[in-house]
């Protein structure tokens, strides 16, 4: 299981930090390099969608889509990946 906290701006678009991964059971502690790249990718395909008019059902869609392709790449398994999207707003 992999869980996936992203923090959004709801008034600006944007993200407020990088994405946080919870991991049970997937990746070894020793492999920094999977979660650093997974990071990565996630956190640029949010930044590219968030520049056009979107919803949060396509964030969950194109974070699910890219961590599982990176996954099965990786390590060849196709874990649930539960994207979770806070947004805060500044009323």
């Amino acid at each position: 299981m992999l869980a996936i906290a992203l923090i959004v701006d709801s008034e600006t678009n944007t993200l407020i930090n990088e994405p946080i991964l919870y991991s049970k059971g997937l990746i070894n502690k020793g492999s920094k390099s999977i979660t650093v790249n997974l990071k990565e990718l996630i956190n640029q395909a949010v930044i590219n969608k968030l520049k056009t008019k979107t919803n949060y059902n396509e964030l969950k869609t194109i974070v699910k889509v890219v961590a599982s392709d990176f996954l099965f790449k990786k390590i060849n398994r196709n874990p649930m990946i539960i994207p979770l999207i806070m947004s805060r707003s500044k009323k």
